[in-house]
């Protein structure tokens, strides 16, 4: 099975990985409770270097989730954001494939020492309800707090505050949530 299979490759970071798996049910109370759908898009983003090291680190990625395509039914994508961030967006069909590519990239990131540059991991869902319909909602996956809080963009600079507060409230028994709202950061123009 492959979430089997990435536990056994996550050896170092294996609570990190049961708390970004807790996803894997979470993703269908939010879709039950309050209508947001998994797009099957996520992203994980870190500070991007210079030098051989990095540019042997991204092309170590590539080639694993070049690998990892047929098993994991996905597809992906890299950029590099305007504030110097490498993301690399993942497109799952599935929750546990998104779940199982993005902690083996994690994983690759921690191998090679640069789990300090981490900055983030983005989950995307659209909105499916009469008040916000078309609507992304958010996900963030903060890897060093290893917790999550929602960010639901309305517009260049605004967020839905009181959606935000209903995913919170809806997953807090499935998926850690960060208490401290002073420290959901929104991610403006996010490219997952």
């Amino acid at each position: 099975m492959k979430i089997s299979w990435i536990k056994k490759k996550l050896n170092k970071s294996e609570d990190e990985s049961d708390i970004i798996f807790s996803l894997s049910g979470g993703h269908i109370t939010l879709e039950t409770r309050l209508g947001l759908l998994s797009t099957g898009r996520c992203g994980i983003s870190f500070k991007s270097t210079s030098g051989m090291q990095f540019n042997d680190l991204t092309n170590e990625i590539k080639a694993f989730l070049d690998h990892s395509i047929t098993e994991f039914n996905i597809s992906y994508e890299t950029l590099t954001d305007s504030f110097g961030y490498f993301w690399i967006i993942i497109n799952a069909k599935v929750m546990e494939d998104e779940l199982a590519a993005l902690i083996a990239v994690r994983d690759t990131v921690e191998d090679a020492g640069y789990l300090p540059l981490l900055l983030a991991s983005v989950f995307q869902f659209q909105v499916k309800d009469s008040e916000s319909p078309g609507v992304n909602a958010y996900l963030i996956y903060n890897h060093k707090r290893k917790n999550f809080y929602p960010f639901v963009p309305m517009s260049r600079q605004e967020r839905n505050s009181e959606y935000e507060l209903k995913m919170m409230a809806i997953l807090s028994k499935e998926v850690p949530f960060e208490n401290n709202m002073s420290l959901w950061y929104p991610l403006w123009n996010i490219p997952v």
